[in-house]
């Protein structure tokens, strides 16, 4: 018989941190309990969490109702020249492109019923029109620019919700509790230090 004195070490000891900042609104372990991998240690409370995930919601049902997308049509099925304001820049540029081309043949036929200036005058239209056409091109794809930003930002929230639980990474028992019901943690701090004694 060999008789000696030491200290046991874990396999995998690790303190499980709060992702999100929060106050504790319910911990479901205590001092030694025998933690199975993935099971809720703590819940933060979700109340602002949750209005960020609707705000992110309403702001990107806001962008995609500019452009005329309904709730579940694809933001990949949206052509730039389809979407409403490129359509009505397009039918006022094609108006003042066929109203020069009418000047132009008046002015052909009878040279003293259009002067130059009303001809110059509905050039200048047609330029105008044609720039709106290319900006409205341009604002759309900003607005389809906005709308990605806008369902990273739901994401974003939505993760940050499902934040509010804290799970364990794997099967161990809790060594140390370090929240109550009502604390108030802030990002990455300890919860709970959880040790693993099998590798089995």
């Amino acid at each position: 018989v060999v008789r000696t004195q030491g200290s046991l070490i874990a396999d995998e000891v690790t303190i499980v941190g709060a992702k999100v900042a929060g106050r504790v609104n319910e911990v479901t372990f205590d001092l030694g309990d025998a933690i199975k991998a993935h099971s809720v240690l703590a819940t933060l409370d979700q109340d602002d969490f949750a209005l960020e995930v609707s705000l992110s919601e309403a702001q990107l049902a806001q962008s995609r109702a500019a452009l005329g997308l309904r709730p579940g049509d694809p933001l990949s099925s949206l052509e730039p020249q389809n979407a409403p304001p490129v359509r009505e820049a397009k039918a006022v540029w094609e108006e003042t492109r066929a109203r020069v081309a009418r000047v132009r043949q008046l002015q052909q036929v009878a040279r003293n019923t259009v002067t130059q200036e009303e001809l110059d005058q509905a050039i200048a239209a047609e330029g105008a029109a044609e720039a709106r056409h290319a900006a409205a091109i341009n604002g759309v794809r900003e607005k389809i620019a906005l709308i990605t930003v806008r369902e990273s930002e739901l994401r974003v929230a939505q993760q940050r919700l499902a934040d509010t639980v804290i799970r364990a990474p794997f099967d161990g028992l809790v060594r140390e509790r370090h929240v109550a019901h009502g604390s108030f943690v802030q990002v990455g701090e300890a919860v709970a230090t959880l040790v693993r004694t099998s590798v089995v």
